[in-house]
């Protein structure tokens, strides 16, 4: 599978994507106009505009003092933004970190938040976490936040929703 955006026109008229001389004769068949399309790719990517998007993993760890407070005091709202962030494209997975296993009908020992995020860049990334709630009500420990250029490998469908 290509993971190169392909205008619809190009499929009519490879002449303007060729790079040879011998490229931009007409194809003898559709099979080598295909071809000489997708052997032409990256003048396709290189007019694209908007800058390349790459995934974050942040790791956001929660202040020691007071955190959990402010934590469950914000958490329904949060929540709902990471929805709009999910729908956005920015947020790809998202979840908390937890001094210990959770456990039914306890209040988890929650310790932070994990985010793999999508942005142009670190400082993108930053400038829409800040903006989250949880940020804005210092649940979040910015002194000991970390985040990372991150690939995903492996994705499995969730288990339960």
């Amino acid at each position: 599978m290509f993971k190169f955006p392909l205008p619809r026109t190009t499929i009519f008229s490879p002449k303007p994507f060729a790079r040879s001389p011998t490229a931009t004769t007409a194809a003898t068949n559709s099979t080598q106009g295909l071809y000489n399309i997708l052997n032409n790719h990256k003048y396709v990517a290189a007019m694209s505009t908007s800058p390349q998007k790459s995934e974050w993993l942040c790791i956001l760890p929660d202040q020691v003092n007071g955190g959990l407070e402010r934590r469950l005091k914000v958490r329904t709202e949060h929540l709902e933004g990471i929805k709009r962030n999910q729908a956005a494209g920015f947020a790809n997975f998202g979840g908390v970190f937890l001094n210990e296993p959770a456990e039914e009908g306890k209040t988890p020992a929650f310790k932070g938040s994990v985010i793999v995020a999508t942005g142009a860049s670190k400082e993108d990334v930053l400038e829409v976490l800040k903006q989250d709630v949880y940020s804005k009500n210092n649940v979040w420990d910015w002194e000991k936040a970390e985040i990372y250029p991150f690939k995903t490998a492996v994705v499995s469908p969730l288990p339960y929703v």
